[in-house]
């Protein structure tokens, strides 16, 4: 399954920057074909490139080919597309509390496992894990292009386009991040210790994957339970804007609907998400424990080289310490797993520049210092008042995004992990700025005006 032969470069888009595993993120490119075989929406073109030492990635697609997949998504809404995503949405809602529970029992059930067992039930979970996270990721092909035309198109007509658009996608959802702050919340005000330690309890088994992503996925104490309690904040009474009487049109309310849909789809998509790499560290976690293999080198394994970690140890470990460059690309209906770094940048904008452009997603304007964050490595290091810039957030991010006074994301749209929480934390917050990572460099001072997405460099770091 792995091609090693050919030396195909592929000249993309990058879309945004991932932190992870080679074990982890290689289910994505199994994802995409569970996902066009199954969906009317497809992907038609798709790719991830890894440094294995670094333990980063960066995403890959054809931007002209997906605009063009997000407009046939608003012009089929009305005849097809509402049905389609209603049942989406249902489907979600119902995998995501079978996914869960499944996969808190299964990671207990691990080391219980002959090594034999531990192959099939493997096996089994990919295909459960595949099918959940494939329900969401159909808003990947719409979500982002769509965010820029509805502000585009608002913007031309309403000076307070960023508080109007808030206010029309303001839904009465919960997203797991919400539900989880509520029961830190509880942990946090509750002083009676018995009450205290079953509210932590029930957050370990409710929500074992929050601190998980595509790197790493540690098991919940007691203590980190705790410390994330502390921080755990009353959300803010910002004002609402009236959208009553809107004049939209047909297309724009089209938008706005398939944005509302995103929300759902896209949280659901990422808390399944959160718990199959969580599971897929467990069963990392046995290879470790019973072969003498260092984690390090088991998560340079493909996903379907499961088996030879445990049956071939020896081998595939002289094979995996060589192994330091990895990409998945989908293209011509066809998935390929190279050992070299398979893309080039289509068109590389210029990095000498002082103004910076993307989506506004959270309204205000505010001037403050960079720091950019683009692993958890590096989160100790971001204080109290900065500028957080990101390629994307995740839900581990959190403490971060609580103590920043603004947030820039090179990835994601109206319905973005970091767009959600900004507008949830009342703090300004730009998504879309694609070369913000590569502009902006920790210590400028800027000026962001979420208001008109634009980022200024007051003052370039010395």
């Amino acid at each position: 399954m792995v091609d090693v032969l050919t030396k195909k470069i592929y000249p993309a888009d990058k879309i945004s920057g991932i932190e992870a595993n080679n074990f982890c993120l290689s289910i994505i490119g199994e994802l995409i074909k569970v996902h066009n075989a199954n969906y009317p929406y497809k992907f038609d073109f798709y790719g991830l490139s890894i440094d294995l030492l670094e333990e980063k990635s960066i995403e890959w697609i054809d931007n002209v080919v997906y605009s063009k997949t997000a407009e046939k998504i608003i012009s089929e809404y009305s005849t097809f597309g509402n049905k389609f995503f209603a049942d989406l949405k249902n489907k979600i809602g119902k995998e995501d509390n079978h996914f869960r529970k499944y996969c808190y029992n299964l990671s207990l059930s691990l080391p219980l496992l002959s090594e034999r067992e531990l192959i099939e039930s493997f096996d089994k979970f990919m295909q459960e894990y595949l099918y959940a996270y494939s329900l969401g990721t159909v808003t990947f092909l719409y979500e982002q292009s769509i965010s820029h035309w509805l502000n585009e198109e608002i913007s031309t007509k309403n000076k307070d386009s960023t508080n109007l658009i808030g206010g029309l996608l303001k839904t009465n959802y919960e997203s797991f991040m919400i539900r989880a702050e509520k029961v830190l919340l509880q942990i946090k005000k509750q002083t009676n210790f018995k009450k205290k330690t079953t509210l932590v309890n029930k957050f370990k088994k409710e929500f074992y994957y929050f601190k998980s992503n595509y790197r790493i996925a540690p098991v919940l104490t007691d203590e980190m339970i705790l410390d994330l309690s502390k921080k755990a904040h009353v959300s803010k009474n910002g004002q609402v804007v009236a959208v009553r009487g809107v004049a939209l049109s047909d297309r724009e309310k089209k938008m706005i609907t398939l944005l509302k849909d995103a929300e759902v789809l896209r949280d659901k998509r990422k808390e399944m998400n959160l718990m199959g790499s969580f599971t897929l560290a467990r069963y990392i976690s046995e290879v470790v424990k019973r072969k003498n293999i260092s984690a390090e080198i088991a998560n340079r394994a493909f996903w379907f080289e499961y088996p030879k970690l445990l049956e071939d140890t020896k081998s595939i470990s002289k094979k995996l310490t060589k192994r330091t460059k990895a990409s998945y690309v989908y293209s011509g209906e066809k998935l390929k797993y190279l050992e070299y770094e398979a893309f080039v940048e289509r068109q590389s904008s210029s990095e000498e520049t002082t103004l910076l452009k993307g989506v506004p997603a959270s309204v205000g304007t505010v001037e403050g210092t960079v720091y950019k964050i683009l692993s958890s490595r590096q989160f100790a290091e971001f204080p109290v008042g900065g500028v957080l810039v990101a390629e994307m957030t995740r839900p581990d991010f959190m403490p971060l995004m609580k103590i920043a006074k603004a947030i820039i994301t090179e990835e994601g749209g109206l319905t973005s992990h970091a767009a959600i929480v900004a507008r949830e934390l009342k703090i300004p917050c730009i998504v879309g700025a694609k070369i913000a990572t590569k502009v902006l460099s920790d210590g400028d001072v800027v000026e962001v005006n979420a208001n008109h997405a634009v980022v200024t460099i007051i003052e370039k770091a010395k």
